[in-house]
């Protein structure tokens, strides 16, 4: 069980992963050795599955596309050995594998066409066989996610799109980033040791980093299923182009802890992320949606996701 002090940890790291531990203990209300602690217990208990940077990958020149893949005439253990392939492609930096049409959701990161079409090239090409069918999506225009709600707490949304100018890095910036990847809490002096480059530096390098709006911040990866909760992500298809009324909805519902609107496809629009503790609660969930934008909007698909085998770490690729 998670008590309020575990819950509020838990938060502000999610809103932000670099806290120094020290604010961290004044903000919960508990000694430093007791945040330390308590963080240990998250951590062993695999609560928290890892610390991440957000990045503006547009920034770099880079954008994401999602894609919905359905596999055929294969058992667990290949699916498995597929996926796990997949995820350690070196563009990709989101993958978790799902269930219901599709079996697998992942979004990968490419410059241009050209390279959208070698990326996916490389993916599919090896399991080509295996592939029933995908679908691309490349036009993700705004979405915001809320990511205390499940919770039960409420802070300010983040948006999830954010541009800036464009920015080049060297390799020193890509190795900041590459390690503070695999670990958003390194402190500056263990990052020190590694890269052998001074403390002072990479602070700096971090600020700058910052202040151009390459690292837009960090935070945690968690395994909801912790908090007795299930996740479902629902496609929407918009009859309406004026939804306000409908977004407001979506940032004030407890259960809903994300959004993304897309452009020019013919299926569905939008993506909702929902939260739900069984059935009964995502089935009043649906209705309770229906019931209010009924006529804006139409369920088109929903599907369950089941395991996040990698959150939105910075690929490879992008370091190169």
């Amino acid at each position: 069980m998670f008590d309020v002090k575990d819950k509020k940890i838990l938060s502000e790291l999610m809103l932000d992963a670099r806290i120094p531990i020290t604010k961290l203990a004044k903000k919960v209300g508990v000694s430093r050795e007791v945040a330390n602690y308590r963080i240990k217990k998250l951590e062993e208990k695999q609560t928290i599955k890892g610390y991440y940077v957000l990045v503006n990958y547009e920034a770099l020149g880079f954008s994401r596309q999602v894609i919905f893949l359905q596999l055929k005439g294969v058992n667990s253990k290949q699916e498995k050995e597929i996926i796990n392939k997949i995820a350690n492609h070196e563009y990709t930096t989101y993958l978790s594998p799902i269930i219901g049409k599709w079996n697998v959701v992942f979004d990968i990161l490419t410059k241009n066409e050209k390279m959208l079409e070698k990326v996916v090239k490389e993916i599919i090409t090896p399991i080509q066989q295996y592939v029933d069918s995908f679908i691309l999506i490349t036009s993700n225009t705004k979405g915001e996610f809320f990511p205390t709600k499940f919770l039960g707490i409420k802070k300010d949304n983040e948006s999830v799109n954010k541009t800036t100018k464009p920015y080049e890095l060297d390799d020193l910036d890509k190795n900041i980033l590459r390690e503070l990847s695999k670990n958003a809490r390194t402190d500056y002096i263990l990052l020190s040791n590694k890269l052998d480059v001074p403390a002072t530096t990479i602070a700096f390098r971090v600020k700058k980093l910052q202040k151009n709006n390459i690292l837009q911040g960090s935070t945690i990866s968690i395994d909801y299923k912790h908090f007795g909760w299930d996740f479902y992500n629902l496609q929407l298809k918009s009859q309406n182009t004026n939804l306000k009324e409908f977004f407001e909805f979506v940032k004030e519902h407890n259960n809903i802890i994300f959004y993304y609107e897309y452009l020019g496809h013919e299926n569905w629009d939008i993506d909702l992320g929902i939260i739900a503790k069984n059935t009964e609660e995502l089935k009043e969930i649906l209705i309770e949606i229906k019931q209010k934008f009924g006529e804006e909007i139409q369920i088109q698909n929903m599907y369950a996701v089941s395991n996040l085998l990698k959150d939105n770490i910075v690929p490879e690729g992008v370091l190169k």
